[in-house]
């Protein structure tokens, strides 16, 4: 097995993985940061901060990112999942238009 068809086994075990997460894993997203929102909130209010299921699925996710870091970010994060389907979707624009797209250079001003 040469080094192109490990690549593409290694790619199709990511999309397969991000597809699992993204589709049957949405709420641990929307819950981590309804986490985030409650705590602004009681902080805002001046209100002790108690523990709920928001909570401790925001302190789960976070203390997973630390330990994991770019696995995560990489494989089970719904963003991550979306940026590198826009990224799919803007390559196949751009075969279909036969033009590239215009590049934005990092450095801006």
């Amino acid at each position: 097995m040469d080094l192109r068809q490990k690549r593409d086994i290694r790619r199709l075990g990511r999309q397969i993985i991000q597809i699992i997460f993204f589709l049957w894993m949405p709420a641990l997203y929307t819950s981590a940061f309804s986490g985030v929102r409650y705590v602004i909130e009681q902080i805002r209010a001046g209100k002790p901060i108690e523990q709920n299921a928001f909570l401790v699925m925001l302190i789960a996710l976070c203390g997973f990112t630390i330990l994991f870091g770019r696995f995560f970010c990489g494989y089970a994060c719904a963003f991550g999942t979306l940026g590198d389907g826009m990224y799919a979707f803007s390559k196949w624009v751009q075969k279909k238009v036969k033009k590239k797209l215009p590049w934005v250079s990092e450095e801006i001003g």
